[in-house]
């Protein structure tokens, strides 16, 4: 995508008096993101979706709402917005769109919370089972823990997918303080025991997981190797397909682009599907 060569046709000499520029929001410098600045209209922007989605799901206690995190999570968001459009690749490319996306994404993964976040502590607690933990994990509010973890996840859809490898390193450590202030503070203080940067990562990695072995745990596919591609398909193409959001697989051939095709159409089967996971969501 990054090498795809088009061609662009000179404007009329015509039409140019029709032409206006509407010019774009002013955003905060990435290096400065730290709340909404005078100057700063796309950060006021962020906040008012975000005030406007709490008011929307207001008498539906089922549906997300972020409450008393909405000012940490405008801050978040336009901390993503400027660290995408600091990049020199296609990733700079960043609008409201993303912001009503990432909105979107993470009201589905609270509307799955009953089957999606105990599939994932199940697996965290088979992986490392100490007495330590189960106290963490007596001491954790549920409700604003599935609405961090909702909104954590959405990040790693809407804009922690989009980077390379080391650039997804250097955007964790940027927005890290965000998600400390949303889980508690740092590894030494909040109840996950975890910096902000690992936390990111361990809830979209442990969620990954989930899926890959709700997929993976049929008869057919058995004995597909998990690798780290493969996960991140799985788990992007199940996201994209219930949000219906577009999705590009762009890898090298043996990347488990059509391997991972096959094994979500496979698997979600609507009510017909094995795993109870898939039971609730769209039929492919």
């Amino acid at each position: 995508m990054r090498h795809l060569v088009y061609r662009v046709q000179a404007l009329s000499q015509s039409l140019l008096p029709l032409v206006w520029d509407f010019g774009t929001l002013r955003s905060a410098a990435p290096q400065s993101v730290s709340g909404t600045s005078s100057g700063d209209t796309e950060s006021a922007y962020i906040r008012q979706m975000i005030v406007k989605f709490n008011q929307g799901n207001r008498n539906n206690p089922d549906k997300l709402q972020f409450g008393h995190q909405t000012g940490v999570m405008a801050e978040l968001l336009a901390s993503s917005q400027a660290f995408m459009r600091s990049q020199k690749d296609e990733c700079s490319f960043v609008s409201l769109r993303d912001v009503q996306r990432l909105l979107d994404v993470a009201g589905w993964f609270y509307s799955r919370r009953n089957h999606i976040f105990p599939a994932i502590d199940r697996l965290a607690h088979e992986l490392d089972s100490t007495d330590e933990d189960d106290e963490a994990v007596a001491m954790i509010d549920r409700d604003k823990d599935y609405t961090t973890r909702s909104l954590v996840l959405a990040v790693g859809v809407c804009y922690l997918a989009r980077l390379e490898d080391s650039t997804r390193i250097a955007y964790a450590k940027y927005i890290k303080k965000k998600i400390e202030t949303l889980i508690g503070g740092g590894a030494d203080t909040n109840v996950y025991r975890m910096s902000g940067r690992k936390f990111l990562f361990t809830q979209i990695k442990l969620c990954q997981d989930m899926f890959i072995n709700e997929v993976v745990n049929t008869e057919a596919h058995k004995n597909i190797a998990k690798n780290k591609a493969l996960k991140e398909n799985v788990f992007m193409m199940i996201v994209c397909i219930e949000n219906r959001i577009p999705l590009f697989l762009v890898g090298k051939p043996g990347s488990s682009k059509s391997l991972s095709k096959a094994m979500v159409m496979s698997a979600m089967k609507g009510k017909r599907s094995e795993s109870i996971i898939f039971r609730g969501m769209k039929e492919v």
